[in-house]
């Protein structure tokens, strides 16, 4: 069945005024001569209303209804349509829309200039691709900003797209490095190059979900950094097969310098650990042989017709082997001493040669007994005179030359003394060793001078030792301004030395008294009064009371403080208290300030107190004084230090 022109007409009609397109029929003026519902509706009116009237009658800003007639004149002088991109503002709500607009220049029947214009709303596209632009450039803020290097991977093609933050971590800018997978290989490790690939590989294969790598990357500069890599693939195809990968590394240097420092640490803990146990070990050692002697003898001497000299022979090896083990003690507490900083030292003038010739004199007998020759060379010292600290001095060269003969099997020992002048003008006094003994490894030569080591543990089951003496040498040392070291060759001997800084001092008025012998003392003198010993240990008791008795003393004595403040208060006067410090219910410490106390509050006179102590730290000694005691004496108390400081407070000596 045809259609009518009428029908047509009416069809025409209604998709004109039901298309959601914009339609508008303009003459050259611009002004409206036909519109459809649509354009009428953006302009909230009627098409008929918009008839003879121009964009500027219905709100639209000014600037932009002139930019719509100069479009439609410009369209009309050329002839030609066109396509354009025009916004529109609702005059009531302000809303911006967005068309897409097809223009064409016309004649009506009598030759006048019109323009056909059809509008295609576009705003939802345009918005949507706004917000997918604002989306993009948030994602790219967030790869611009993070510390992270993010790529993606294009795996048909091979493609490889980094952020700037994967190059910057590298050192590169990003026109540096071609965008393929070959040129982020170039930049792996070479050892690193089969864990990445592997990890990747199995990635791809499906063996695992994530793929991620501990590994170095090389920098532009030619160093390296690690990463952390970590990836996943974001497209397969239609089969299944991986198409994209996508992933980010962290540059984890710091990270691995604290790990590689902690397992520094470790290892350094676990050395000290194996050190301390070795130590242990060997200090089981050398405390068991001397308590060996002491015990030993000790049952000896219980066996009944001793002869006099058995009797003499077993007391001596006692003797001996406590001082041993009192070596033994007073070296761990000097260790300990200079490492907490608390070592004091005590100047005082003595002849460098004469503490030599002393040192050395001590260990004559035992150099001959392994058939060795023990030579010295004072050099020009012999009558010259220093200021330092004899005593520590002394020390140190005792461990050097008990080294050097303990390891000395044939051969001699030589020890020296000399000032060295350096360049600087510095004067330094120079003791050495030098023997001809099994030497040291180079290897080995470092580990000489730290606390608990030897050259290998071999020489502690051979010669035995604790690998103090050295340690101790080294802290001296230093603590006095110095240095130490040593030349030493495998198999053909050694050579030790120490060198403190050298302070001249004159000649005393009695250089007898300089440096006194080792051991030597004088016989004890006779002493007279009443001494009261405080004391809870019984066999402590018991030697104190068999000294002083020897001294001619009168002795009475009190278990713990609180019997020796009562016996102070309510007995004769004594002479003299010996105090020992640690003590149950009552300490030598609170004893001491209870009897200043009752001293001071009675008018009663001030006895001396001499503290008894196992303790040779100078804190304790500082205790002592604070709480009011008047002399310092530490266990094992001998005969002649005893006689020495009693004699310092009793005016009754004979």
């Amino acid at each position: 069945m045809s259609i009518t022109a009428r029908q047509k007409l009416a069809l025409y009609e209604a998709v004109f005024e039901e298309i959601p397109d914009v339609i508008v029929l303009k003459d050259a003026k611009g002004d409206f001569l036909l519109c459809n519902r649509t354009m009428a509706d953006l302009y909230h009116t009627t098409p008929d209303a918009m008839v003879g009237k121009h964009d500027s009658d219905f709100g639209v800003p000014a600037d932009l209804a002139a930019s719509f007639r100069h479009n439609v004149l410009g369209i009309m002088a050329r002839g030609e349509g066109e396509v354009v991109f025009e916004d529109s503002r609702d005059a009531l709500t302000g809303e911006i829309r967005h068309f897409k607009s097809i223009k064409r220049p016309f004649k009506d029947a009598h030759g006048n200039n019109q323009i056909l214009v059809i509008a295609h709303d576009i705003t939802d596209v345009v918005r949507a691709q706004q917000q997918v632009a604002q989306s993009e450039q948030r994602l790219r803020d967030v790869m611009t900003a993070t510390r992270e290097g993010i790529w993606d991977w294009h795996l048909p093609t091979g493609r490889l797209v980094h952020n700037q933050q994967w190059f910057s971590i590298l050192g590169f800018s990003e026109g540096d490095v071609d965008s393929h997978i070959d040129a982020f290989a170039g930049f792996l490790h070479p050892d690193d190059k089969p864990q990445v690939w592997g990890q990747l590989q199995r990635l791809l294969d499906g063996h695992n979900e994530f793929y991620s790598s501990e590994h170095r990357m090389i920098c532009k500069d030619g160093g390296s950094i690690w990463v952390l890599d970590r990836g996943r693939i974001a497209e397969r195809d239609a089969q299944g097969k991986p198409v994209r990968m996508v992933g980010a590394y962290t540059d984890i240097s710091e990270r691995k310098q604290h790990e590689v420092e902690l397992e520094r640490l470790l290892e350094l803990a676990q050395a000290g650990t194996r050190a301390k146990s070795e130590f242990l070990a060997t200090m089981s050692h050398e405390l068991r042989t001397p308590l060996n002697g002491i015990l030993g003898m000790a049952q000896l001497l219980l066996l009944p017709q001793l002869s006099p000299q058995e009797l003499q022979d077993y007391a001596r090896t006692i003797l001996t082997s406590g001082q041993s083990l009192l070596g033994l003690l007073d070296n761990i507490l000097d260790l300990s001493k200079v490492e907490a900083g608390k070592l004091q030292l005590a100047p005082t003038a003595f002849n460098p040669a004469q503490l030599l010739m002393q040192t050395v004199a001590v260990f004559k007998p035992l150099a001959q007994s392994k058939h060795l020759t023990l030579r010295v060379d004072t050099g020009t010292l012999e009558q010259s005179y220093c200021c330092g600290d004899a005593t520590r001095l002394r020390q140190m060269l005792t461990n050097y030359v008990g080294n050097a003969i303990k390891f000395t099997s044939q051969g001699e020992v030589l020890v020296q003394v000399a000032q060295i002048n350096d360049d600087s003008g510095q004067r330094w006094l120079e003791y050495s060793v030098q023997d001809s003994g099994i030497g040291i490894a180079a290897d080995k030569q470092a580990l000489l001078f730290k606390p608990f080591s030897q050259a290998d543990s071999s020489t502690t089951r051979e010669f035995g030792g604790t690998g103090l003496g050295l340690s101790i040498v080294a802290k001296l040392a230093e603590f006095m301004g110095g240095s130490r070291g040593l030349q030493s060759q495998l198999g053909k001997g050694s050579r030790f030395w120490f060198r403190v800084p050298m302070q001249p001092a004159p000649a005393p008025l009695h250089p007898e008294q300089v440096t006194p012998p080792i051991g030597s003392a004088a016989p004890a003198d006779l002493l007279s009064g009443r001494v009261l010993v405080a004391e809870d240990n019984p066999i402590n008791r018991m030697v104190i009371k068999a000294l002083l008795i020897k001294l001619g003393l009168q002795v009475e004595f009190a278990d713990n403080g609180h019997i020796a403040f009562e016996r102070v208060r309510q007995a004769t006067p004594f002479d003299v208290i010996l105090m020992d410090v640690q003590m149950p219910i009552m300490d030598g410490q609170q004893a001491t300030r209870s009897i200043r106390q009752w001293e001071r509050d009675s008018g009663a006179k001030r006895t001396p107190i001499i503290a008894l102590t196992a303790s040779a730290f100078d804190d304790d000694r500082r205790r002592c004084v604070e709480a009011g005691m008047d002399d310092f004496l530490t266990k094992p108390i001998t005969l002649a230090r005893l006689s020495s400081a009693l004699s310092r407070w009793l005016k009754g000596g004979r």
